[in-house]
C-alpha cells in the first residue's frame, strides 16, 4: 500500500464581529474526540455481540506564536461562538507529491456554535512566546458540531509578530524588583467549561465557562528567591510580566519603543521548589496566584508599551 495524501497545518479563522481574528503562525492543532459506546453481550457469551455510538464530544487545542493579536481578540474570560454568522474555520493543507503544497484537496472544518478559551501562555528564555487555546464545539440541533468540507480559510498566513521574554517585575512590600535569572514564565489561565447534552442527544448542546483560576510559574536560577521572600512567601501589590517584541532581521525593539506588552496582576507569591541536581545550578520556582478585587479583571493585558526602567 502507498501513501496517497499528506496534510500540514494551516491558519485558524475566527469570525466573531469585533473579536474576529485570523490566527496564523499556528504550531499545533489537535482534535480531542471522546466517545461512549453501548456494548451488549448475550447471555452465555463472553464477548459483546452489539456495539453502537452513544455519545461523542470534541475539544480542539491550537497553539500559535501570534500571541498579542490573538489576546487582543480572545479575552481572558473566553469568547462565545453563539451569534448568527459567528464561526471558526480550521484546516489541514494538502501536500503535493513531489512538490510542497497542493492547489486543491485541503480539508476544512467549520464550527458555528461553541466557545474559545485561553489555556496557557509560555514565555521561554529561548524561542518565541506561545499561546495555547481551546475550542469547544457543540451541536446546534441541526448541523453536525463540526462541519467537514474542502478548502482553506480566507486569508494568507504570514508572520506578523514575534515576542520573547521580558522582565518580570514584582512588588512585595517594598520597591519593585525584577526577578533575576529567569528561565521560564508559564501562565496557566485555569479556564474550565461546563459541557452538557440531553440524554437523547448524541452531542453536547450547551457549553459555558466556569471562570478561571489563573496561576503563573516562574523558573529562576536565582536560588536566593527563597531567602528574599521567606518560607511563607509574600502578598504581591503589583506584578508585571513583560513580553518583549522581536525585530525581524535584528534582535529586539528597544525598551523605549512602544512595541512591548505588559500583563499586570495582583495576588500572592509563594516559593514552590528549590534545589539542584548533580553538577547543575540550583533553581527555584515562584508561584504567583492572581486575585480579582471587586469584579475587576484578574489580568490586564496592555500592548504597545515601552518597558520602563526601575
Amino acid at each position: 500500500m502507498s501513501i496517497q495524501n499528506l496534510y500540514a497545518l494551516y491558519a485558524v479563522n475566527v469570525v466573531a464581529g469585533a473579536n474576529s481574528v485570523f490566527i496564523d503562525q499556528v504550531t499545533r492543532q489537535h482534535y480531542g474526540i471522546t466517545a461512549a459506546r453501548k456494548l451488549v453481550r448475550g447471555g452465555g457469551s463472553i464477548f459483546p455481540g452489539f456495539v453502537s455510538l452513544e455519545s461523542q464530544a470534541f475539544a480542539i487545542e491550537i497553539a500559535t506564536t501570534k500571541v498579542i493579536s490573538t489576546l487582543a481578540k480572545v479575552p481572558v474570560e473566553g469568547l462565545a461562538i453563539a451569534t448568527e454568522g459567528y464561526l471558526v474555520e480550521l484546516a489541514f493543507q494538502a501536500r503535493a507529491q513531489g512538490g510542497i503544497f497542493a492547489a486543491t484537496g485541503h480539508q476544512l472544518a467549520t464550527i458555528s456554535l461553541g466557545r474559545i478559551a485561553l489555556r496557557s501562555l509560555a514565555i521561554p528564555k529561548t524561542g518565541p512566546a506561545l499561546l495555547a487555546l481551546g475550542i469547544i464545539p457543540v451541536w446546534n440541533g441541526t448541523d453536525d458540531p463540526i462541519l467537514l468540507g474542502s478548502g482553506l480559510p480566507a486569508g494568507a498566513p504570514l508572520v506578523s509578530e514575534v515576542f520573547g521574554m521580558g522582565p518580570v517585575r514584582l512588588t512585595a512590600g517594598g520597591d519593585p524588583a525584577d526577578v533575576q535569572g529567569l528561565e521560564d514564565v508559564n501562565l496557566d489561565f485555569g479556564n474550565t467549561e461546563t459541557v452538557q447534552r440531553s440524554g437523547d442527544d448524541l452531542w453536547p448542546t450547551f457549553v459555558a465557562g466556569n471562570g478561571g483560576l489563573p496561576s503563573v510559574l516562574l523558573k529562576s536560577t536565582e536560588a536566593l528567591n527563597l531567602y528574599a521572600y521567606g518560607l511563607k512567601g509574600a502578598p504581591l501589590t503589583a506584578c508585571e510580566i513583560w513580553l518583549r517584541q522581536a525585530k525581524d532581521g535584528e534582535t529586539y525593539y528597544g525598551d523605549d519603543e512602544a512595541k512591548h506588552c505588559k500583563i499586570a496582576l495582583v495576588g500572592r507569591l509563594d516559593i514552590e521548589d528549590l534545589g539542584a541536581d548533580g553538577e547543575g545550578d540550583a533553581s527555584s520556582g515562584l508561584r504567583i496566584t492572581p486575585v480579582s478585587a471587586s469584579g475587576a479583571a484578574i489580568l490586564t493585558i496592555t500592548p504597545d508599551q515601552i518597558i520602563p526602567e526601575l
